[in-house]
């Protein structure tokens, strides 16, 4: 067994899942992505890089049917409006959006810069094309690369960064948000959208940066999103759980407590939900 990304030996195993528990806590049918009844979580000592095997990677129907619920793709992420202030900085000619969802991040800028999109979800490619936004093309190349929470969903890292690089000007810029496996919230909430067949990895502030070095690009900033309230009351709720579980007449009790309490102590210098890095193709190289 290798890491995913650095792909050295140095891993440790941190626990089986049952694939029951995450089967169960879906709404859709996605018996076909488990190959075995239980499936392996992974960290490697070297990148920090979490990462998860026997389990297969969601399909374009799986994304399709997770859009039946209309809040999964976000109209106004934090993370929108830190890439608009890196944009506005660099005035770069041609940005590409990867995975660009319903086009929420691409229809605000398209009447300013020059972007264009590539997706995944035959959904989205209807929604993108009805906002008349412009695909990637074969031999497009770009100044600007974004990627906003897709990272985690790909099956191949190595093929998925030599592809941007293959896309990506000398001298142009890549921002990559990805969910933060270092921030309070997921190590007090269970998500199951953090599990496969939704995220194949999970990225700390270490294994975020080491792509950096991987693809031998400097670091030109990172970013964290502040505390969100939502999450914080959900972590509140998470602890309180743990702590009454076998007393549900208290649970109830203390659910509506926390709720009226929580934007009081409401903590937004704790690390949130997302976190983003920036960089920049400087010279000529290879990808390690």
């Amino acid at each position: 067994m290798k890491c995913k990304l650095c792909h050295s030996c140095k891993i440790i195993k941190l626990k089986s899942i049952n694939s029951v528990e995450i089967k169960s806590k879906y709404k859709i049918d996605i018996k076909r992505f488990f190959t075995k009844e239980t499936f392996e979580h992974f960290k490697c000592l070297t990148c920090n890089l979490k990462f998860f095997d026997n389990v297969l990677t969601g399909d374009s129907l799986f994304y399709d049917q997770l859009q039946e619920n209309t809040s999964y793709y976000e109209k106004d992420k934090v993370e929108f409006d830190y890439a608009l202030s890196k944009i506005a900085q660099i005035n770069p000619s041609k940005i590409l959006e990867i995975g660009a969802g319903r086009g929420y991040f691409a229809e605000k800028i398209k009447d300013s810069y020059n972007i264009k999109v590539s997706e995944f979800s035959q959904k989205s490619m209807k929604y993108l094309k009805e906002k008349n936004i412009s695909f990637d093309e074969k031999h497009d190349t770009y100044d600007f690369i974004c990627a906003f929470q897709v990272l985690e969903h790909v099956e191949d890292i190595n093929s998925f960064l030599n592809y941007i690089d293959s896309k990506l000007n000398e001298n142009g810029s890549l921002l990559i948000s990805v969910p933060n496996n270092d921030s309070e919230y997921f190590k007090n909430v269970f998500d199951v959208l953090d599990y496969p067949p939704h995220h194949m990895y999970q990225f700390s502030s270490k294994s975020l940066h080491y792509i950096g070095k991987k693809m031998n690009y400097s670091l030109k900033d990172y970013w964290t999103e502040p505390m969100r309230i939502e999450h914080y009351f959900n972590i509140i709720k998470a602890k309180r759980f743990k702590l009454m579980k076998a007393q549900p007449i208290k649970k109830t009790f203390f659910a509506l407590f926390d709720y009226l309490l929580t934007p009081y102590f409401h903590d937004d210098n704790l690390l949130g939900h997302t976190h983003a890095i920036l960089f920049k193709k400087e010279k000529k190289h290879e990808i390690s």
